[in-house]
């Protein structure tokens, strides 16, 4: 069912996928900016990125393209990304 899976890093927007009955959300996935998706697989980090619905991230964690062409991130890490005002050089 699934290919072979690979380590990497992706930069992206967490962003809803599913709810429950109860408007909760239940699955996440990371957008980038390249419009790829990625579906994010249910773990303990994964859990942790629900605090950052709507922001960029940094993920590392291994991505496995599945039969239905998309590509199932387990995250080992992640790091949210600053602003980008807080970038601004004075």
């Amino acid at each position: 069912m699934r290919k072979d899976a690979t380590t990497g890093a992706i930069r992206g927007l967490v962003i809803p996928d599913h709810w429950n009955s109860d408007g909760k959300i239940v699955a996440i996935t990371i957008q980038t900016n390249q419009e790829e998706i990625f579906l994010v697989e249910h773990n303990e980090a994964s859990r942790k990125l629900l605090a950052f619905v709507h922001e960029e991230v940094e993920v590392s964690g291994k991505l496995t393209e599945r039969i239905n062409g998309t590509t199932l991130l387990t995250v080992k890490k992640f790091r949210p990304v600053a602003m980008a005002e807080d970038r601004v050089p004075n």
